[in-house]
């Protein structure tokens, strides 16, 4: 860590509000907020932190349309920076792709091809998988069953055995299995477990085994599907 003041004091008030977030999540967002807004607002390094911090706070608060104007606001911030922060971009769609799967967004899908094709170009393979399991989310949520599973199943190949993101994935496996069975299926109303890799819970190798497994219950599938089929979801 840097020995910069300015920089301990930045960890320092990262570590308050990530413990404040893990209580109370939109109370986190509208302090960060009034942060970001007021005359000392930190630099854009340590602001884009914050505002991805604000975008995954704001997610776990329900509050879809903030969390993505602010993952917007991170990703125009990396953009800008002197020089551009690659790292900090994919970070910000990979995070904004989340947001979108979880808020079943109508452009999930192509929101995590673009952190994929970003982060395929960076030393990062951790966060990659996350951006592939991912869209294999939002493709199960578009009705592209059998894509979906394929995806999920290369991923669950290749994931190292019994370890942390090897169950995140085959939980996510089990819980689409379970939203395939003919029936009404309804969303989670549960918080969304932390993205595994994000400012809140950096360690992209420890998810929560239910972290990908929410994001699959995460929108509600209220109409009988065909098993194995892999056509577009109907509108609401």
């Amino acid at each position: 860590m840097s020995t910069d003041p300015r920089s301990l004091a930045h960890a320092v008030r990262l570590a308050s509000l990530r413990a404040v977030a893990m209580r109370n999540p939109g109370r986190a967002a509208d302090q960060i907020r009034v942060l970001l807004d007021s005359p000392g607002a930190p630099p854009p390094p340590q602001a884009m932190q914050l505002e991805l911090l604000m975008a995954e706070d704001l997610l776990r608060a329900g509050r879809h349309a903030e969390a993505l104007d602010a993952a917007f606001r991170a990703a125009d911030t990396a953009v800008i920076a002197d020089p551009p922060d690659s790292a900090g971009l994919a970070l910000a769609l990979l995070i904004g792709a989340d947001i979108a799967v979880c808020a079943g967004h109508d452009d999930a899908v192509d929101a995590c091809e673009a952190a994929i094709e970003l982060f395929a170009d960076l030393p990062d393979p951790g966060r990659l998988v996350h951006a592939r399991a991912r869209y294999a989310v939002a493709l199960f949520h578009r009705g592209h069953l059998d894509r979906a599973r394929r995806e999920l199943a290369g991923l669950i190949q290749r994931a190292p055995a019994n370890t942390p993101i090897a169950v995140m994935l085959t939980t996510a496996r089990d819980a689409m299995d379970q939203a395939s069975q003919p029936g009404p299926h309804y969303r989670t109303v549960a918080i969304a477990p932390p993205l595994a890799g994000g400012i809140l819970q950096p360690s992209a190798d420890q998810p929560a085994c239910d972290e990908l497994a929410h994001r699959v219950r995460a929108q509600s599938m209220h109409y009988r599907r065909t098993l194995g089929g892999d056509g577009e979801k109907p509108p609401p």
